[in-house]
Protein backbone atom coordinates (compact mmCIF):
# COMPACT_ATOMS: atom_id res chain seq x y z
CA UNK A 1 0.00 0.00 0.00
CA UNK A 2 1.06 3.30 -0.59
CA UNK A 3 0.40 6.88 0.83
CA UNK A 4 1.03 10.45 -0.31
CA UNK A 5 0.33 13.18 2.21
CA UNK A 6 -1.39 16.20 0.48
CA UNK A 7 -1.17 19.53 2.64
CA UNK A 8 -3.73 21.72 0.82
CA UNK A 9 -6.44 19.14 1.08
CA UNK A 10 -5.08 17.83 4.78
CA UNK A 11 -5.71 14.03 3.23
CA UNK A 12 -3.85 11.08 2.24
CA UNK A 13 -4.26 9.72 -0.96
CA UNK A 14 -4.18 5.54 -0.96
CA UNK A 15 -3.83 3.44 -3.47
CA UNK A 16 -5.25 -0.04 -2.53
CA UNK A 17 -4.52 -3.22 -4.22
CA UNK A 18 -7.97 -5.66 -4.23
CA UNK A 19 -8.00 -8.72 -5.49
CA UNK A 20 -8.60 -9.02 -8.95
CA UNK A 21 -9.55 -5.88 -9.82
CA UNK A 22 -7.74 -2.03 -9.19
CA UNK A 23 -9.32 0.55 -7.12
CA UNK A 24 -7.92 3.84 -6.51
CA UNK A 25 -9.46 4.97 -3.12
CA UNK A 26 -9.47 8.22 -1.77
CA UNK A 27 -9.43 8.52 2.64
CA UNK A 28 -10.37 11.78 4.24
CA UNK A 29 -8.73 12.13 8.11
CA UNK A 30 -11.23 14.41 9.02
CA UNK A 31 -13.90 11.60 8.64
CA UNK A 32 -15.21 9.41 11.98
CA UNK A 33 -16.62 7.14 8.92
CA UNK A 34 -20.11 5.42 9.33
CA UNK A 35 -21.82 1.87 8.33
CA UNK A 36 -24.64 3.96 7.43
CA UNK A 37 -23.61 5.88 4.58
CA UNK A 38 -26.26 6.40 1.70
CA UNK A 39 -25.63 5.64 -1.86
CA UNK A 40 -23.79 8.61 -3.73
CA UNK A 41 -26.36 10.26 -6.26
CA UNK A 42 -25.62 8.76 -10.16
CA UNK A 43 -22.33 9.78 -11.92
CA UNK A 44 -22.65 12.97 -14.06
CA UNK A 45 -20.46 12.10 -17.14
CA UNK A 46 -18.99 14.87 -19.05
CA UNK A 47 -19.52 15.51 -22.71
CA UNK A 48 -17.17 13.76 -25.02
CA UNK A 49 -14.50 15.75 -25.99
CA UNK A 50 -13.62 15.85 -29.72
CA UNK A 51 -9.75 16.70 -28.70
CA UNK A 52 -9.24 13.21 -26.45
CA UNK A 53 -11.82 10.81 -27.99
CA UNK A 54 -11.08 7.80 -26.80
CA UNK A 55 -11.71 9.68 -23.03
CA UNK A 56 -14.35 9.31 -20.39
CA UNK A 57 -14.82 11.48 -17.79
CA UNK A 58 -16.85 11.36 -14.19
CA UNK A 59 -17.73 13.12 -11.46
CA UNK A 60 -20.07 12.68 -8.20
CA UNK A 61 -21.11 14.73 -5.20
CA UNK A 62 -19.38 14.16 -2.20
CA UNK A 63 -21.23 11.62 0.23
CA UNK A 64 -21.19 12.93 4.30
CA UNK A 65 -19.00 10.32 6.60
CA UNK A 66 -18.00 8.83 3.24
CA UNK A 67 -13.57 7.92 3.63
CA UNK A 68 -13.45 5.74 0.10
CA UNK A 69 -15.40 5.42 -3.58
CA UNK A 70 -15.09 2.49 -5.81
CA UNK A 71 -16.38 2.88 -9.41
CA UNK A 72 -18.13 0.51 -10.78
CA UNK A 73 -18.64 0.03 -14.98
CA UNK A 74 -20.86 -2.21 -17.12
CA UNK A 75 -21.01 -2.42 -21.14
CA UNK A 76 -25.25 -2.25 -20.70
CA UNK A 77 -27.25 -0.18 -18.11
CA UNK A 78 -28.94 -3.82 -16.59
CA UNK A 79 -25.83 -5.41 -17.01
CA UNK A 80 -23.20 -6.46 -14.64
CA UNK A 81 -21.11 -3.97 -13.14
CA UNK A 82 -17.29 -4.49 -12.20
CA UNK A 83 -15.00 -2.30 -10.10
CA UNK A 84 -12.91 -0.31 -12.78
CA UNK A 85 -9.03 1.01 -12.72
CA UNK A 86 -9.39 4.97 -12.39
CA UNK A 87 -7.62 7.54 -10.96
CA UNK A 88 -9.62 10.03 -8.55
CA UNK A 89 -9.31 13.58 -8.17
CA UNK A 90 -10.76 16.02 -5.29
CA UNK A 91 -12.77 19.04 -6.71
CA UNK A 92 -14.58 22.20 -4.86
CA UNK A 93 -17.41 23.61 -7.29
CA UNK A 94 -20.47 26.35 -7.19
CA UNK A 95 -23.54 24.62 -5.90
CA UNK A 96 -27.22 25.66 -6.73
CA UNK A 97 -27.04 27.76 -3.58
CA UNK A 98 -24.41 29.71 -4.25
CA UNK A 99 -22.13 28.06 -1.89
CA UNK A 100 -19.82 25.50 -3.24
CA UNK A 101 -19.89 21.83 -2.97
CA UNK A 102 -17.41 18.88 -3.18
CA UNK A 103 -17.21 16.41 -6.12
CA UNK A 104 -15.26 13.23 -6.95
CA UNK A 105 -13.99 12.99 -10.70
CA UNK A 106 -12.30 9.99 -12.49
CA UNK A 107 -10.91 9.86 -15.93
CA UNK A 108 -10.90 6.77 -18.17
CA UNK A 109 -8.99 6.61 -21.30
CA UNK A 110 -9.73 3.54 -23.99
CA UNK A 111 -7.36 2.63 -27.02
CA UNK A 112 -8.24 3.68 -30.08
CA UNK A 113 -11.48 1.28 -31.34
CA UNK A 114 -12.74 0.72 -27.90
CA UNK A 115 -14.95 2.78 -27.15
CA UNK A 116 -18.25 3.46 -26.70
CA UNK A 117 -21.16 3.91 -24.35
CA UNK A 118 -21.12 2.57 -20.71
CA UNK A 119 -23.02 2.81 -17.42
CA UNK A 120 -21.41 3.57 -14.42
CA UNK A 121 -22.46 3.30 -10.88
CA UNK A 122 -20.44 4.34 -7.20
CA UNK A 123 -20.24 3.15 -4.09
CA UNK A 124 -19.14 4.87 -1.15
CA UNK A 125 -17.55 3.32 1.93
CA UNK A 126 -15.68 3.93 5.46
CA UNK A 127 -12.72 2.70 6.55
CA UNK A 128 -12.88 0.56 9.03
CA UNK A 129 -10.20 -1.18 11.60
CA UNK A 130 -11.29 -4.58 10.35
CA UNK A 131 -12.03 -3.46 6.30
CA UNK A 132 -13.87 -1.48 4.61
CA UNK A 133 -17.78 -0.86 4.88
CA UNK A 134 -19.79 -0.12 1.35
CA UNK A 135 -22.80 1.28 0.68
CA UNK A 136 -25.23 0.50 -1.89
CA UNK A 137 -24.72 1.24 -5.35
CA UNK A 138 -25.86 4.78 -6.97
CA UNK A 139 -28.18 4.76 -9.89
CA UNK A 140 -26.69 3.81 -13.19
CA UNK A 141 -25.22 6.95 -15.04
CA UNK A 142 -24.03 6.44 -19.01
CA UNK A 143 -21.23 8.28 -20.44
CA UNK A 144 -20.05 8.58 -24.15
CA UNK A 145 -16.32 8.27 -25.58
CA UNK A 146 -16.25 10.78 -28.53
CA UNK A 147 -18.22 9.32 -31.25
CA UNK A 148 -16.87 10.86 -34.24
CA UNK A 149 -20.50 10.06 -36.27
CA UNK A 150 -20.88 10.80 -40.32
CA UNK A 151 -22.79 14.15 -40.26
CA UNK A 152 -25.63 14.37 -42.61
CA UNK A 153 -24.70 13.34 -46.82
CA UNK A 154 -24.43 17.17 -47.95
CA UNK A 155 -25.75 17.10 -51.85
CA UNK A 156 -23.89 19.27 -54.19
CA UNK A 157 -25.75 18.86 -57.34
CA UNK A 158 -25.04 16.84 -60.46
CA UNK A 159 -21.60 15.61 -61.31
CA UNK A 160 -19.50 13.00 -62.45
CA UNK A 161 -15.79 14.03 -61.28
CA UNK A 162 -15.52 14.98 -58.01
CA UNK A 163 -12.31 16.45 -56.02
CA UNK A 164 -11.31 17.27 -52.20
CA UNK A 165 -8.27 19.34 -50.91
CA UNK A 166 -8.48 20.45 -47.10
CA UNK A 167 -6.93 23.51 -45.58
CA UNK A 168 -6.62 24.06 -41.69
CA UNK A 169 -10.05 25.94 -41.94
CA UNK A 170 -12.09 24.83 -45.04
CA UNK A 171 -12.74 22.21 -46.94
CA UNK A 172 -12.55 22.51 -51.39
CA UNK A 173 -14.92 20.18 -53.09
CA UNK A 174 -14.25 20.73 -56.93
CA UNK A 175 -17.14 19.06 -59.34
CA UNK A 176 -18.02 19.03 -63.36
CA UNK A 177 -19.93 16.95 -65.35
CA UNK A 178 -18.83 13.56 -66.71
CA UNK A 179 -18.29 14.15 -70.33
CA UNK A 180 -17.90 17.14 -72.43
CA UNK A 181 -17.13 21.23 -72.07
CA UNK A 182 -18.56 22.00 -68.50
CA UNK A 183 -17.74 24.52 -65.84
CA UNK A 184 -16.10 22.93 -63.03
CA UNK A 185 -17.93 24.13 -60.01
CA UNK A 186 -16.53 25.00 -56.57
CA UNK A 187 -18.39 25.38 -53.06
CA UNK A 188 -16.03 25.70 -49.59
CA UNK A 189 -17.13 24.73 -46.17
CA UNK A 190 -16.24 26.05 -43.02
CA UNK A 191 -19.07 26.74 -40.46
CA UNK A 192 -21.13 26.14 -43.61
CA UNK A 193 -20.91 25.61 -47.82
CA UNK A 194 -20.61 28.31 -49.44
CA UNK A 195 -20.60 28.65 -53.58
CA UNK A 196 -17.29 30.01 -54.63
CA UNK A 197 -15.91 30.75 -58.26
CA UNK A 198 -15.22 28.74 -60.95
CA UNK A 199 -11.60 28.42 -62.20
CA UNK A 200 -13.42 27.69 -65.50
CA UNK A 201 -14.32 25.03 -68.34
CA UNK A 202 -12.95 21.41 -68.70
CA UNK A 203 -12.61 19.08 -71.54
CA UNK A 204 -14.47 16.33 -69.28
CA UNK A 205 -13.76 13.51 -71.73
CA UNK A 206 -11.62 11.36 -69.67
CA UNK A 207 -11.46 9.81 -66.64
CA UNK A 208 -9.95 12.21 -64.24
CA UNK A 209 -9.89 15.51 -66.08
CA UNK A 210 -8.87 17.42 -63.84
CA UNK A 211 -7.29 17.77 -59.44
CA UNK A 212 -6.76 19.63 -56.33
CA UNK A 213 -4.08 19.70 -54.07
CA UNK A 214 -2.91 22.47 -51.45
CA UNK A 215 0.54 24.07 -51.61
CA UNK A 216 2.00 27.19 -49.34
CA UNK A 217 -1.56 27.56 -47.91
CA UNK A 218 -2.63 27.95 -51.54
CA UNK A 219 -5.52 25.58 -53.45
CA UNK A 220 -3.96 24.60 -56.67
CA UNK A 221 -6.25 22.95 -59.35
CA UNK A 222 -4.52 21.33 -63.17
CA UNK A 223 -7.42 20.39 -65.23
CA UNK A 224 -8.13 19.69 -69.00
CA UNK A 225 -8.58 23.20 -70.11
CA UNK A 226 -11.63 23.41 -72.93
CA UNK A 227 -11.41 26.05 -75.23
CA UNK A 228 -7.07 25.11 -74.87
CA UNK A 229 -4.33 25.72 -77.95
CA UNK A 230 -5.05 21.56 -77.56
CA UNK A 231 -8.18 20.61 -76.94
CA UNK A 232 -7.89 18.80 -73.40
CA UNK A 233 -4.25 20.29 -72.93
CA UNK A 234 -3.46 20.93 -69.51
CA UNK A 235 -3.89 24.70 -67.18
CA UNK A 236 -2.80 25.09 -63.69
CA UNK A 237 -4.67 28.02 -61.87
CA UNK A 238 -4.39 28.64 -57.98
CA UNK A 239 -6.89 30.63 -55.88
CA UNK A 240 -5.71 33.18 -53.73
CA UNK A 241 -6.68 36.49 -52.69
CA UNK A 242 -4.73 39.19 -54.54
CA UNK A 243 -5.27 42.14 -52.06
CA UNK A 244 -8.58 42.73 -52.77
CA UNK A 245 -10.21 40.70 -49.72
CA UNK A 246 -11.95 38.52 -52.38
CA UNK A 247 -10.06 35.33 -53.96
CA UNK A 248 -9.78 34.60 -57.08
CA UNK A 249 -8.41 32.00 -59.18
CA UNK A 250 -5.17 32.96 -61.49
CA UNK A 251 -3.77 31.11 -63.89
CA UNK A 252 -0.28 30.06 -63.97
CA UNK A 253 2.08 30.19 -67.26
CA UNK A 254 0.14 29.54 -70.30
CA UNK A 255 -3.09 27.52 -70.85
CA UNK A 256 -2.48 24.15 -72.55
CA UNK A 257 1.53 23.22 -71.08
CA UNK A 258 1.44 20.00 -72.58
CA UNK A 259 1.40 19.28 -76.38
CA UNK A 260 -1.99 16.78 -76.67
CA UNK A 261 -4.29 16.10 -74.87
CA UNK A 262 -3.99 14.30 -71.47
CA UNK A 263 -5.70 11.76 -68.99
CA UNK A 264 -5.14 9.42 -65.71
CA UNK A 265 -4.14 13.41 -63.91
CA UNK A 266 -1.81 13.17 -60.69
CA UNK A 267 -0.80 16.56 -59.13
CA UNK A 268 1.45 16.73 -55.75
CA UNK A 269 3.24 19.49 -54.20
CA UNK A 270 6.84 18.49 -52.62
CA UNK A 271 8.70 19.53 -49.38
CA UNK A 272 8.99 23.43 -48.35
CA UNK A 273 10.51 24.04 -51.99
CA UNK A 274 6.75 25.66 -53.32
CA UNK A 275 7.55 22.90 -56.26
CA UNK A 276 4.59 21.70 -58.16
CA UNK A 277 4.49 18.97 -60.07
CA UNK A 278 1.96 17.01 -62.51
CA UNK A 279 1.85 13.82 -63.71
CA UNK A 280 -0.39 12.67 -66.50
CA UNK A 281 -0.69 10.58 -69.88
CA UNK A 282 -0.34 12.29 -72.84
CA UNK A 283 -2.42 10.46 -76.15
CA UNK A 284 -0.25 11.34 -79.36
CA UNK A 285 2.17 13.69 -77.67
CA UNK A 286 6.42 13.72 -78.01
CA UNK A 287 6.98 10.85 -76.29
CA UNK A 288 3.08 9.23 -76.10
CA UNK A 289 2.96 8.06 -72.64
CA UNK A 290 3.68 9.67 -68.82
CA UNK A 291 4.69 13.18 -68.50
CA UNK A 292 6.24 14.85 -65.53
CA UNK A 293 6.14 19.08 -65.40
CA UNK A 294 7.16 21.03 -62.69
CA UNK A 295 5.70 24.50 -62.37
CA UNK A 296 5.12 24.59 -65.97
CA UNK A 297 7.90 22.90 -66.93
CA UNK A 298 9.11 19.63 -68.59
CA UNK A 299 10.87 17.99 -66.68
CA UNK A 300 13.07 15.32 -69.33
CA UNK A 301 12.16 11.58 -68.24
CA UNK A 302 15.51 8.95 -68.86
CA UNK A 303 13.66 7.02 -70.91
CA UNK A 304 17.02 4.55 -71.08
CA UNK A 305 16.79 4.11 -67.27
CA UNK A 306 13.44 3.50 -67.02
CA UNK A 307 12.33 2.79 -70.19
CA UNK A 308 8.73 1.98 -68.89
CA UNK A 309 7.79 4.55 -67.55
CA UNK A 310 6.52 6.42 -71.11
CA UNK A 311 3.93 3.45 -71.67
CA UNK A 312 3.23 3.24 -68.34
CA UNK A 313 -0.58 3.94 -67.27
CA UNK A 314 -3.10 4.34 -63.60
CA UNK A 315 -0.24 6.93 -62.47
CA UNK A 316 0.00 8.67 -59.17
CA UNK A 317 2.44 11.20 -57.75
CA UNK A 318 2.81 11.32 -53.93
CA UNK A 319 5.15 13.59 -51.88
CA UNK A 320 6.70 11.68 -48.79
CA UNK A 321 9.40 12.98 -46.38
CA UNK A 322 10.21 15.70 -48.54
CA UNK A 323 10.50 13.57 -51.70
CA UNK A 324 8.46 13.03 -54.83
CA UNK A 325 7.35 9.32 -56.12
CA UNK A 326 5.88 8.68 -58.60
CA UNK A 327 3.47 5.22 -58.66
CA UNK A 328 2.51 3.80 -62.30
CA UNK A 329 0.91 0.72 -63.63
CA UNK A 330 3.08 -0.96 -66.35
CA UNK A 331 2.83 -4.56 -68.14
CA UNK A 332 3.75 -6.60 -65.23
CA UNK A 333 2.58 -4.80 -62.10
CA UNK A 334 2.72 -1.98 -60.24
CA UNK A 335 5.60 0.25 -59.72
CA UNK A 336 6.86 2.95 -57.30
CA UNK A 337 10.05 5.04 -58.31
CA UNK A 338 11.47 7.87 -56.63
CA UNK A 339 12.09 11.23 -58.35
CA UNK A 340 15.73 13.67 -58.49
CA UNK A 341 16.68 14.35 -61.20
CA UNK A 342 16.06 11.16 -62.71
CA UNK A 343 14.03 8.33 -61.69
CA UNK A 344 15.34 6.57 -59.55
CA UNK A 345 14.83 2.76 -58.73
CA UNK A 346 14.20 1.90 -55.90
CA UNK A 347 15.34 -1.64 -55.48
CA UNK A 348 13.30 -4.52 -54.10
CA UNK A 349 10.42 -2.42 -53.46
CA UNK A 350 10.51 -0.77 -56.63
CA UNK A 351 8.03 -3.41 -58.25
CA UNK A 352 5.26 -3.08 -56.02
CA UNK A 353 2.96 -6.35 -57.74
CA UNK A 354 3.40 -8.28 -60.29
CA UNK A 355 -0.47 -8.53 -60.82
CA UNK A 356 -2.37 -6.60 -63.25
CA UNK A 357 -3.73 -3.21 -61.53
CA UNK A 358 -7.89 -2.09 -61.80
CA UNK A 359 -7.11 1.46 -63.42
CA UNK A 360 -8.79 4.56 -61.27
CA UNK A 361 -8.06 2.20 -58.48
CA UNK A 362 -4.55 2.68 -57.72
CA UNK A 363 -3.52 5.05 -54.51
CA UNK A 364 -0.11 5.69 -52.85
CA UNK A 365 -0.68 6.99 -49.61
CA UNK A 366 2.51 8.86 -47.32
CA UNK A 367 1.78 8.32 -43.59
CA UNK A 368 4.23 7.22 -41.09
CA UNK A 369 5.53 5.11 -44.38
CA UNK A 370 4.54 4.58 -48.04
CA UNK A 371 1.25 3.10 -48.88
CA UNK A 372 0.26 1.11 -51.63
CA UNK A 373 -4.01 0.91 -51.80
CA UNK A 374 -5.27 -0.92 -54.98
CA UNK A 375 -7.28 -3.48 -56.32
CA UNK A 376 -6.84 -6.31 -58.99
CA UNK A 377 -8.02 -6.28 -62.09
CA UNK A 378 -11.48 -8.69 -61.72
CA UNK A 379 -10.30 -8.76 -57.75
CA UNK A 380 -12.64 -9.01 -54.68
CA UNK A 381 -10.88 -6.90 -52.32
CA UNK A 382 -8.74 -4.19 -51.59
CA UNK A 383 -5.18 -5.20 -51.27
CA UNK A 384 -3.22 -2.53 -48.47
CA UNK A 385 0.83 -2.71 -48.45
CA UNK A 386 3.27 -1.03 -46.72
CA UNK A 387 6.60 0.14 -48.08
CA UNK A 388 9.18 -0.87 -45.10
CA UNK A 389 12.54 -0.58 -45.90
CA UNK A 390 12.26 -1.59 -49.50
CA UNK A 391 10.09 -4.51 -49.15
CA UNK A 392 6.52 -4.22 -49.25
CA UNK A 393 4.56 -5.95 -46.84
CA UNK A 394 0.98 -6.73 -47.00
CA UNK A 395 -1.53 -5.07 -43.90
CA UNK A 396 -4.57 -5.79 -45.14
CA UNK A 397 -5.11 -9.49 -45.07
CA UNK A 398 -7.51 -11.66 -47.43
CA UNK A 399 -10.98 -10.36 -47.03
CA UNK A 400 -10.89 -8.06 -44.66
CA UNK A 401 -11.66 -5.42 -47.10
CA UNK A 402 -13.66 -6.59 -49.76
CA UNK A 403 -15.22 -4.73 -52.99
CA UNK A 404 -17.86 -5.46 -55.59
CA UNK A 405 -17.26 -3.36 -58.86
CA UNK A 406 -13.66 -3.04 -59.08
CA UNK A 407 -14.94 -1.83 -62.57
CA UNK A 408 -15.90 1.84 -61.37
CA UNK A 409 -13.50 4.30 -62.01
CA UNK A 410 -12.28 5.71 -58.83
CA UNK A 411 -14.61 3.43 -56.48
CA UNK A 412 -11.03 3.86 -53.75
CA UNK A 413 -9.19 6.28 -51.60
CA UNK A 414 -7.17 6.04 -49.19
CA UNK A 415 -5.61 9.00 -46.83
CA UNK A 416 -3.52 9.67 -43.90
CA UNK A 417 -5.26 10.85 -40.88
CA UNK A 418 -4.61 10.95 -37.40
CA UNK A 419 -1.89 8.98 -37.00
CA UNK A 420 -4.05 5.85 -38.79
CA UNK A 421 -4.30 5.03 -42.68
CA UNK A 422 -8.13 5.46 -43.75
CA UNK A 423 -9.23 3.55 -46.68
CA UNK A 424 -13.09 4.50 -48.14
CA UNK A 425 -14.00 1.23 -50.75
CA UNK A 426 -17.13 -0.41 -51.56
CA UNK A 427 -18.02 -3.13 -49.00
CA UNK A 428 -19.30 -6.50 -50.28
CA UNK A 429 -20.78 -7.62 -46.97
CA UNK A 430 -23.06 -4.53 -46.82
CA UNK A 431 -25.02 -4.36 -49.68
CA UNK A 432 -21.96 -2.53 -52.48
CA UNK A 433 -22.10 0.52 -49.94
CA UNK A 434 -19.24 2.55 -49.84
CA UNK A 435 -17.09 2.35 -46.40
CA UNK A 436 -14.50 3.73 -44.71
CA UNK A 437 -12.18 2.13 -42.10
CA UNK A 438 -8.78 2.54 -40.57
CA UNK A 439 -5.83 0.27 -40.03
CA UNK A 440 -5.12 -0.09 -36.48
CA UNK A 441 -1.96 -2.17 -36.04
CA UNK A 442 -3.10 -3.89 -32.70
CA UNK A 443 -6.68 -4.47 -33.71
CA UNK A 444 -6.95 -4.55 -37.27
CA UNK A 445 -9.47 -2.74 -39.33
CA UNK A 446 -12.13 -0.48 -37.76
CA UNK A 447 -14.85 1.47 -38.59
CA UNK A 448 -14.03 5.26 -38.54
CA UNK A 449 -17.47 5.55 -36.91
CA UNK A 450 -16.27 4.40 -33.37
CA UNK A 451 -19.62 3.70 -32.19
CA UNK A 452 -21.73 1.18 -34.00
CA UNK A 453 -20.95 1.33 -37.26
CA UNK A 454 -22.45 2.54 -40.63
CA UNK A 455 -22.49 2.45 -44.82
CA UNK A 456 -20.80 6.31 -45.38
CA UNK A 457 -22.49 5.90 -48.84
CA UNK A 458 -25.60 4.16 -50.53
CA UNK A 459 -25.18 1.54 -53.40
CA UNK A 460 -26.28 3.59 -56.74
CA UNK A 461 -23.68 4.41 -59.46
CA UNK A 462 -20.99 5.25 -56.96
CA UNK A 463 -17.66 6.26 -57.83
CA UNK A 464 -15.08 8.99 -57.51
CA UNK A 465 -13.97 8.43 -53.89
CA UNK A 466 -12.72 10.91 -51.94
CA UNK A 467 -10.91 11.42 -48.49
CA UNK A 468 -9.13 14.90 -46.85
CA UNK A 469 -8.70 15.68 -43.58
CA UNK A 470 -7.91 19.24 -41.60
CA UNK A 471 -7.27 19.22 -37.58
CA UNK A 472 -9.86 16.23 -36.11
CA UNK A 473 -12.03 16.68 -39.21
CA UNK A 474 -12.12 13.85 -41.66
CA UNK A 475 -14.09 14.63 -44.65
CA UNK A 476 -15.63 11.80 -47.93
CA UNK A 477 -16.86 12.70 -50.97
CA UNK A 478 -18.05 10.96 -53.93
CA UNK A 479 -20.59 9.95 -56.61
CA UNK A 480 -23.88 8.49 -55.93
CA UNK A 481 -26.29 8.13 -59.17
CA UNK A 482 -25.30 11.09 -61.01
CA UNK A 483 -25.06 13.80 -57.66
CA UNK A 484 -21.95 14.70 -55.76
CA UNK A 485 -21.98 14.19 -51.77
CA UNK A 486 -19.69 15.14 -48.54
CA UNK A 487 -20.12 14.08 -45.63
CA UNK A 488 -18.37 15.07 -42.19
CA UNK A 489 -16.36 13.00 -39.50
CA UNK A 490 -15.93 15.00 -36.33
Amino acid sequence: MKRYFDNKMNKILVLQAIPFFIAVTVILLASCGSAGLVAPEKPVAADPDPENPNRIELSWKAVDGADIYYVYRSTSETGSYVNSGFSVTYNEIEADDGGTEIRYSYIESFDEGNGGTYWYKITAATAEASGTVESGMSPAGDASTYSGTWGAAKNLGSAGQLKLAASLNSLYALYSAEAGSDVINMQIYTEGWTAAASPGTTDGNADNPFTVFLSGGELYTIFRDSPAPASGALSIQYYHDPGSGISVWEAIGAAGFNGAAASGLSAAAVGFTGDIYSAFEEAGGPDNGAQLYRNNEEIIIDVVSIEDILNASGINLVSHNNGLYFGYEYTDGLYLREYDTVFETLDTGGQVTTSDIDDGNIVFVSGGSLYAVYIEVGGTEVIVQQLIGEVWMPVATTGELVTTDSAAYGALAAHWFNGYLYVFYIDTGAGGTGWVKYYDADDGWLNAQRIGGAAVTGSTGLKAFQLASSGNTLYAGWIEGGNAYVRILE
